[in-house]
């Protein structure tokens, strides 16, 4: 066996037990990145942790959004599973308000083997029902619902990124309470 799949079995294998201690939803890798979804710490504000980990790239900029001097918005979409398996959009309302005048692109640096690690509120993830009426994503999760995430930097324009960021589309497991 040589070297480096060693090393990649070896980092597998300790991914697993860690994602099994935090409760972490993982997803399948792509080129090299894997994407998770978690709860966060109880709190009156409970929180989504998003979790992108690079498994074996030697570095990892992975273009997630745009920032002002307001605060982040990051381009991750949020799909709601219900119990028969349909699957609904969720709109997220984490950004700051307002106008975003000047914006700068928010690029994670991930090295090797680390991960990087974003907390959302859960109750700005908005569900709207069949009737219209907007429903939290803690609501939706109480009534058996699963949610995962998503991130696709695949159609991006090649001069609107640097030549190292990372392309791909990852994809969270199912998170469920």
């Amino acid at each position: 066996m040589k070297a480096t799949e060693l090393r990649i079995i070896i980092l597998l294998t300790c991914a697993l037990t860690l994602s099994a201690a935090d409760n972490i939803a993982w997803g399948p890798p792509d080129h090299g990145i894997r994407f998770g979804i978690a709860l966060g710490p109880a709190a009156s504000d409970p929180q989504l942790r998003l979790i992108f980990e690079n498994l074996e790239r030697p570095q990892c900029h992975l273009p997630l959004g745009s920032t002002s001097a307001k605060g982040p918005i990051y381009d991750v979409l949020f799909t709601l599973r219900a119990p028969d398996g349909k699957e609904s959009p969720v709109f997220n309302f984490n950004g700051p308000p307002g106008v975003q005048h000047a914006v700068q692109p928010v690029v994670l640096d991930i090295p090797r083997g680390k991960s990087h690690e974003i907390q959302l509120s859960m109750k700005k993830l908005i569900y709207v029902d069949n009737n219209g009426k907007n429903r939290t994503l803690p609501d939706m999760l109480a009534l058996h619902y699963s949610v995962h995430a998503s991130v696709d930097t695949s159609g991006e324009s090649r001069f609107t990124r640097t030549r190292d960021q990372w392309m791909g589309k990852v994809v969270s497991g199912d998170l469920r309470q």
